[in-house]
């Protein structure tokens, strides 16, 4: 038998905690099928039998931790916390140490801690995480670099697995995650029927999630910044020219970026055309050259070549599976 205890916190992610627990469901159902066992506690944080979801339903029938089994494995749904100082106080609520505390106390005797979204904060407050590569959701990894400095953060990748400890990314990646742990215990055949059930595809890198216009909301000169790009994005131009249209000088201007989103102008200006790229390959049926000169690209293997540097999908793979 495998026990998996599912921590749900204070406003844990409704579609975070749904797709945990209906992927473990379909696992259990298909390793039941083969003689074997797969129990799945929602546990709760503290002495707790009942929390509030982000979206405000309330869920009663949990297990409170101090009560629970000991697992064999820990999966940490994400909360709704979208901003710095929304992350601050909620790492400083009670509920939150406590089930750092818990994670401390049980780690000789888990095989797997998993977590994702805000989730990878608690592993990191706990110390599991020291000198390990870790992930979490893209727009708090600036934040997360800060606190936990000793973690090595890998944005690229949605899930990140290090052995005992496994991190994912933003809400949606916690499919991806649960699927891991699920292949960790079972192996690729019940992984694989798991994410069927699902309707999952196998994902690998987060990077081209990660949307610039909610990346420019920390710097009014950021902002200014995307609405020039976007009203030029159909012709090259450099760096110095959209300092000049800001009325910044190139350099007051890099210092800006990399204070409020910690990437270059050029990287920046880089990923707005690729977003726009990767919405017209999805979206319409013309020819990979025009939508290159379309975001201000030579030619289509330029474009190409600006995918992969940015870990964008290869624009005829996305348009393969969208046709799909």
């Amino acid at each position: 038998m495998t026990h998996i205890a599912v921590v749900v916190m204070e406003g844990v992610l409704d579609s975070s905690l749904g797709i945990t627990l209906d992927t473990l469901g379909a696992a259990a159902n298909l390793v039941s099928a083969q003689g074997g066992t797969l129990s799945i506690q929602p546990v709760s944080s503290g002495r707790a039998t009942h929390v509030r979801t982000g979206s405000g339903l309330h869920l009663s029938g949990l297990t409170p931790q101090a009560w629970a089994r000991q697992p064999d494995v820990v999966l940490l749904p994400g909360c709704n916390v979208s901003r710095p100082e929304q992350l601050a106080a909620w790492l400083n609520q009670p509920e939150v140490h406590s089930v750092r505390d818990w994670l401390v106390g049980i780690v000789p005797t888990t095989r797997l801690m998993a977590s994702g979204c805000v989730g990878t904060f608690v592993m990191a407050a706990a110390g599991l995480l020291n000198g390990r590569s870790a992930t979490t959701t893209w727009w708090l990894a600036r934040e997360f670099q800060r606190l936990y400095p000793d973690v090595k953060l890998d944005m690229k990748r949605i899930v990140v697995d290090e052995g005992k400890y496994l991190t994912a990314g933003a809400a949606l990646a916690q499919i991806d995650l649960t699927l891991s742990v699920v292949r960790r215990l079972f192996g690729d055949e019940i992984a694989r029927r798991s994410a069927s059930f699902m309707l999952a595809d196998e994902r690998q890198t987060q990077a081209h999630f990660a949307v610039s216009s909610v990346m420019a909301q920390p710097h009014p000169d950021v902002t200014r910044a995307e609405r020039w790009i976007h009203q030029n994005l159909g012709r090259a131009f450099s760096i110095d020219e959209l300092a000049d249209a800001l009325h910044l000088t190139p350099r007051t201007l890099a210092r800006r970026f990399v204070e409020a989103i910690g990437t270059p102008p050029y990287h920046f200006v880089q990923r707005i055309r690729l977003e726009r790229a990767h919405q017209l390959l999805q979206t319409t049926a013309e020819p990979l050259q025009h939508i290159a000169e379309a975001v201000g690209y030579q030619n289509a293997s330029t474009l190409t070549r600006a995918f992969k540097r940015f870990d964008f999908p290869n624009p005829a793979a996305l348009r393969r599976a969208v046709r799909r």
